[in-house]
């Protein structure tokens, strides 16, 4: 059976989009990566584009070995069989980062979302901008285990906003995979992105996802689009002015909610009202 929520994704709006052909491949995307196997005419109805585009992009993913066709159906008499799409998992292989001052990891994962190899990355002091070329030495290494660099298609970083300046970082990255294409979000914003598409099928049009652990953050979709902001930082509450209390966040201003109401504030709070040592670490 179909997705049942067509309309969160018909989205009449992108007639006036300027790059209408890259939406409509994406739509079609979309339905190939939530359906393991699945027709054009089943992609139509799904996306409400019409036969004609659909067979128009998904020629173009087949040439590019993004999609493969896996069989056909139809009655055995008159009439043409349809085509089964299934998309090449093994035609893309992305490399993604998650680092948090308490614990990052690295991974590269198939266009089937399967994890080929991973492995965490620990600091004992907390992760600092300083330590990014090791994290780059866990990647590379994991590249290879792959078959190196030529099998890979992008890299993808998962990072909070704070405490880090994200310029160095992302700087040093882009570097590094020169000639990659390279994408950097927010943790909380990857996290909802996957939720939206991969668990909750697109069967609410917007969606608020909030976090709490060392920080606090949170996420907004609308209509299938992450909403960053003019400055990337929009749906942050961490770092919202919540207290009057003089307690220095690690944005370096005080009284945001994070100093309150996150896990590392929590924690900090028992462990005071109970006399236990609070770990000192760099962030």
């Amino acid at each position: 059976a179909l997705d049942p929520a067509l309309s969160a994704i018909r989205a009449p709006r992108l007639r006036h989009n300027a790059d209408l052909k890259h939406r409509n491949r994406a739509l079609v995307l979309y339905a190939l990566l939530t359906h393991p196997h699945i027709s054009r005419m089943e992609i139509a109805k799904l996306t409400m584009l019409a036969p004609s585009t659909v067979s128009n992009i998904t020629s173009e993913l087949i040439e590019e070995g993004l999609v493969r066709r896996a069989g056909s159906i139809g009655a055995a008499g008159a009439g043409r069989k349809s085509d089964i799409l299934t998309r090449n998992s093994s035609a893309r292989r992305v490399a993604a980062v998650h680092i948090t001052p308490e614990r990052s990891v690295a991974a590269i994962l198939d266009l089937g979302y399967a994890l080929l190899v991973s492995e965490d990355i620990v600091f004992d002091e907390g992760f600092v901008e300083s330590d990014t070329p090791a994290v780059l030495e866990v990647v590379d290494r994991l590249v290879e285990r792959i078959g190196g660099r030529e099998k890979l298609s992008g890299v993808c970083l998962a990072c909070p906003n704070h405490p880090y300046n994200l310029s160095i970082i992302e700087e040093q990255f882009g570097s590094h995979f020169d000639g990659l294409p390279f994408l950097r979000m927010n943790n909380t914003e990857a996290m909802a992105v996957y939720e939206y598409y991969l668990k909750l099928d697109k069967l609410y049009r917007t969606v608020a996802y909030v976090y709490v652990g060392s920080g606090v953050g949170s996420a907004l979709i609308i209509d299938g689009d992450l909403y960053r902001g003019v400055n990337g930082n929009a749906c942050d509450p961490g770092h919202m002015y919540m207290t009057e209390r003089p307690l220095v966040c690690r944005c370096g201003r005080e009284g945001c909610m994070e100093t309150v109401a996150s896990g590392r504030a929590i924690s900090r709070e028992l462990a005071a009202r109970f006399g236990l040592e609070w770990p000192s670490r760099r962030r």
